[in-house]
């Protein structure tokens, strides 16, 4: 080939190699479902996508540097995001409390809002997410899950941090929390103050299996769960009831003990308000095991 000829090759083929980097036109997308998304795959996806379109994030487990990425942008990555889900790092070495405050208000007001992790409550500032997001909100889904480990007790909403919520979120429509199962008693307070939420239709409670005392409970029969039914608001339409984690990947080969003491004892239990002509029902699912 000539050196004319090569020339003329490099300039083509650099022409061809921009229009694939850097396209006139940019492709919309509304949701991104991406657990353990990366810097880099981000970074190159935003020279093809739209992310100003973009209203539902969920980031599953989230890294420093992701966290990172997201805060120090100039202009926010996701202007028009309505909903976010993200589980915060269980194991981080390095306190990411500071990470996860400037990530949180990276974004304009959020509807929707997810957060999940063995323990969320050491490294997420709470007060400051709802200051931020609360008065929007309309789903919040705060959720620790269950360990195995018997010095890493499962922690609930204290007190003031129900009140956090009461205060800041008046808009919810859907409620996800953590209750502490008891076998003869409801807690009261955590009932009392989901009363406070008068546009509340569906709610998700969390009921945990104690793994870390390796201790057996009673199934949630229908009996409590119409207990439960009867202490929350008569606004709400739809109960959740998740016993034991019902997302938990299982290992390969033979179960550990606590494992397999979870998958013989979790459940899912639903109760739905059903309207017909003459008035309104309660309809109660039977626990059923999670497959």
């Amino acid at each position: 080939m000539s050196d004319e000829a090569l020339q003329l090759y490099d300039a083509e083929s650099a022409k061809f190699t921009n229009s694939l980097t850097t396209p006139s036109v940019k492709r919309a997308i509304s949701e991104i479902l991406w657990p353990g998304l990366k810097v880099n795959v981000l970074s190159s996806w935003s020279r093809f996508l739209d992310f100003g379109r973009t209203t539902r994030l969920d980031l599953d487990l989230v890294g420093m540097e992701l966290l990172t990425y997201v805060a120090s942008s100039p202009l926010p990555l996701f202007p028009h995001l309505k909903a976010l889900s993200f589980r915060v790092p269980w194991n981080a070495e390095v306190d990411v409390t500071n990470a996860l405050q400037q990530f949180v208000a990276a974004f304009n007001p959020l509807e929707e809002l997810t957060v999940q992790s063995y323990r969320y409550h050491k490294f997420l500032d709470l007060e400051q997410c709802l200051n931020l997001h609360g008065p929007t909100l309309t789903s919040l889904t705060l959720h620790q899950e269950e360990d195995r480990n018997r010095y890493l007790v499962r922690q609930v909403l204290s007190p003031e941090q129900l009140e956090l919520i009461a205060s800041n979120c008046i808009s919810l429509r859907h409620i996800g929390i953590d209750v502490n199962r008891n076998d003869s008693k409801l807690d009261t307070s955590v009932y009392t103050f989901l009363h406070r939420f008068p546009y509340l239709r569906s709610l998700t409670l969390y009921l945990g299996l104690f793994l870390e005392k390796r201790e057996t409970h009673p199934v949630v029969d229908e009996e409590f769960a119409l207990r439960i039914w009867e202490a929350v608001p008569y606004t709400v339409i739809d109960l959740l009831i998740y016993v034991g984690e019902p997302d938990r990947e299982e290992e390969c080969g033979l179960p550990v003990s606590w494992m397999a003491m979870e998958r013989a004892s979790k459940q899912i239990v639903t109760v739905q308000r059903i309207c017909g002509g003459d008035g309104c029902k309660v309809y109660v699912q039977t626990p059923k095991k999670l497959s």
